[in-house]
């Protein structure tokens, strides 16, 4: 046994390899684990102020004392982990790529529950599947995207899944992203919204209200749009499935990432292609100013082949051919003002009725000509991560 009575409001676990504990500090409010292996504690363990509790990289993680008071809990990447006693104000929970994640019998109402790229997760016992097939009345599979509240789902259309705050220092409050922990001028966070756009749902059909407020469909499409308002530092794109770099770097920068930068308008394309484009337009400069940008995909009809798509208030500012079928959306962010995501729900600034069949050829016909434009400038970018923690990270990682 460990006594952890001495630690201050918030401790950092890193890297550390059984530990059993009975005796802790009564004043923590939030604990981090990183890559840790076989952590227990104890039945008889209090940790009455514990609020938040972020669980990364670890293996063989159990909880067999009460937390009685924890509100948020966030586990990405942790095998086997296991939590044996009732959450009584748990407010926010969210399990990313996990496997073999058990929780004791569990009331999802006034809850926000996040669950994505996970196997093996139990509530009293009850696979999620199971409970999803009996109790929400729609399938669900391992690997899957569950959220809740539940959204409707039918068969054949797309629902994007809501961004979720991958860093402690952001969090996402419905259509709203907010900063809790302000940050230097070389930190940065990230939110992502999971199965963007894959092999599974590929068919599916988007949902979105046009500029007469009716509801429509539209097939073989991917949009969303970031209202941006006022001077922030903030790059919208996509990254790839396997993408495991979520701090202190912008999209755009890591492998299979693309984004579009609020500072100097550039789109920024990462590792193989290593490719950057300046469209000439900036966001987020301005004091009080909303800027509105869009990310969107479309799979040229009758072909194994997709065209990647930017937009800035409204008018399209970059379009090239894009290969993978499997991508989340994300923004990275350092110090923003306002970020607000809207999901379809409301008006596009962008009409989606214009990607019409003769818009979708010109595109499709002007597809290697973006590529003229693409300059390979990015070897200033390269220089200046070796200068940084960026490169070191993704050598690491």
């Amino acid at each position: 046994m460990v006594s952890l009575d001495h630690l201050s409001e918030i401790y950092t676990f890193w890297r550390v390899t059984i530990i059993s504990t009975f005796h802790i500090s009564r004043r923590l409010v939030l604990m981090i684990f990183v890559s840790c292996m076989n952590v227990t504690f104890a039945e008889k363990c209090k940790i009455p102020q514990l609020r938040k509790l972020d669980i990364c990289d670890s293996e063989d993680v159990n909880f067999n004392c009460k937390i009685n008071n924890l509100e948020t809990l966030f586990i990405h990447q942790v095998y086997n982990i296991k939590f044996t006693k009732n959450f009584v104000n748990l407010k926010r929970l969210t399990v990313i790529n996990s496997n073999c994640v058990q929780f004791p019998q569990f009331t999802f109402e006034d809850k926000v529950v996040h669950i994505s790229r996970t196997h093996g997760v139990t509530f009293g016992g009850i696979y999620l599947s199971a409970l999803c097939n009996n109790y929400f009345g729609f399938d669900y599979v391992d690997f899957d995207t569950f959220e809740y509240p539940i959204t409707a789902h039918v068969d054949d259309i797309w629902v994007m899944s809501k961004f979720v705050s991958m860093s402690r220092r952001i969090d996402v409050c419905g259509a709203s992203i907010q900063r809790d922990i302000n940050v230097a001028e070389d930190e940065y966070d990230m939110a992502v919204s999971f199965d963007f756009f894959n092999k599974k749902n590929v068919e599916k059909k988007m949902k979105f209200i046009d500029k007469n407020n009716e509801e429509k469909t539209i097939e073989n499409v991917r949009y969303f749009e970031v209202e941006v308002t006022g001077y922030s530092l903030v790059s919208i794109g996509l990254i790839g499935t396997n993408n495991m770099i979520y701090n202190d770097v912008q999209v755009g920068w890591c492998k299979y990432t693309i984004g579009y930068h609020s500072d100097d308008g550039m789109i920024y394309h990462g590792y193989p292609n290593n490719t950057c484009f300046n469209t000439k337009t900036y966001y987020g400069k301005s004091v009080d100013v909303v800027y509105v940008v869009g990310v969107g995909i479309k799979k040229l009809v009758n072909e194994n082949k997709f065209v990647f798509f930017l937009t800035l208030n409204g008018k399209i500012v970059f379009k090239t051919g894009f290969r993978s079928c499997d991508v989340e959306a994300a923004i990275g962010m350092g110090e923003f003002n306002k970020i607000v995501v809207n999901y379809g729900n409301s008006k596009f600034q962008f009409d989606l009725n214009s990607l019409s069949k003769n818009e979708l050829l010109q595109i499709q016909e002007n597809q290697g000509s973006n590529q003229k434009f693409i300059k390979n400038e990015f070897n200033d970018l390269i220089e200046w991560l070796k200068l940084n923690k960026v490169e070191q990270k993704n050598n690491i990682l």
